[in-house]
């Protein structure tokens, strides 16, 4: 909720998201069986990276530690919707840096393939994933 009022208010949310991957990291020593600690950990990867590259900063760190934790889930359970849709975003801000065409399209198309694995099991995903396709689907 702090990175969410930061970000509400152009304020960095890094601070907060430091915080909040703390406790998360402590829940999930606690419980290392239950996904839902792994998507948290994607989602505030999701949110470091996004400010982070608005800020024209890397991201790369912030994408590998999201999809650190999106390996750990899906290790548990390969079919979540949530995790797998947390790859595809991640995967497609891995690209949105990147210097050439080339890497930019494969991200996006990399982003693809796991948006469609994550809609083939939960079709409910794709209002929250469907900002991040579009912006992919411009680099094809």
């Amino acid at each position: 909720m702090a990175a969410q009022w930061a970000l509400g208010r152009q304020r960095s949310p890094l601070a907060a998201l430091d915080r909040a991957a703390a406790s998360l990291t402590r829940a999930i020593d606690l419980n290392p069986t239950e996904i839902t600690g792994f998507e948290l950990g994607a989602e505030l990867a999701e949110v470091r990276a996004s400010w982070l590259l608005r800020q024209g900063r890397d991201a790369s760190t912030a994408v590998a530690v999201g999809l650190e934790a999106v390996g750990r889930g899906l290790a548990i359970n390969p079919r979540s919707g949530a995790l797998l849709a947390h790859r595809g975003t991640l995967t497609w801000m891995s690209g949105r840096g990147a210097s050439t065409p080339e890497a930019r399209r494969d991200a996006a198309t990399g982003a693809e393939h796991a948006w469609q694995q994550a809609l083939a099991v939960n079709p409910l995903l794709a209002r929250e994933i469907e900002p991040f396709r579009r912006e992919a689907s411009s680099c094809h």
